[in-house]
C-alpha cells in the first residue's frame, strides 16, 4: 500500500506532495501539511548525516529507506539533491526503480515543460495526472 509521496528540492523546500491513503482518518490543514513536509525534510536531513557519519563504507553511498512497525520510509536523491520519498506499507519490497521512473515523470512533465520554474511548488496538472497513473498502476499501490 502506498500512504503518500514527498518532492523536495536540495534547500528542503516541497515541491509536491500528495497522499492517498492516510495511516490516521484525520484530514490535515494546509499548515499542518506544510509542517508534516518541513518535519519530514529534517527527519530526512538528519538520518542522512547519522548514517553518513557511521557508514564504514567508502564513499559514502546514502540511505534508501527505513522502517517503522506501521510504514517503510523509501528515499530517493537525485545528482542535483533533489529527494523524492513514498511511505509504504511495511511489506513492499525495493521501490528504488519505481522511484527512479517517478523522477523521470518529474523531468518529462515539470522541469521540460517552459511553464514550470524550477524550484516553485508543482500546480502542473499533466505531472499530477501522470504521477497519480503511475502509482496507481503499481502493484503494491493497494496490498
Amino acid at each position: 500500500m502506498i500512504f503518500n509521496f514527498y518532492l523536495f528540492d536540495r534547500n528542503g523546500e516541497c515541491l509536491y506532495h500528495q497522499e492517498w491513503k492516510r495511516l490516521s482518518a484525520n484530514r490535515r490543514s494546509e499548515e499542518a501539511q506544510a509542517d508534516a513536509a518541513k518535519l519530514m525534510f529534517g527527519m530526512l536531513y538528519s538520518l542522512k548525516d547519522f548514517v553518513k557519519r557511521i557508514s564504514p563504507s567508502v564513499p559514502y553511498e546514502g540511505f534508501r529507506h527505513y522502517i517503522t512497525g506501521s510504514y517503510k520510509l523509501n528515499c530517493v536523491e537525485s545528482m542535483t539533491g533533489l529527494k523524492l520519498v513514498l511511505t509504504t506499507d511495511v511489506n513492499v519490497g525495493d521501490i528504488q526503480q519505481d522511484l527512479r521512473e517517478i523522477y523521470k515523470i518529474y523531468i518529462k512533465y515539470a522541469v521540460k515543460n517552459a511553464t514550470y520554474e524550477c524550484g516553485e511548488p508543482i500546480q502542473l496538472e499533466m505531472f499530477k495526472d501522470n504521477l497519480d497513473v503511475f502509482v496507481r498502476k503499481l502493484s503494491y499501490f493497494r496490498l
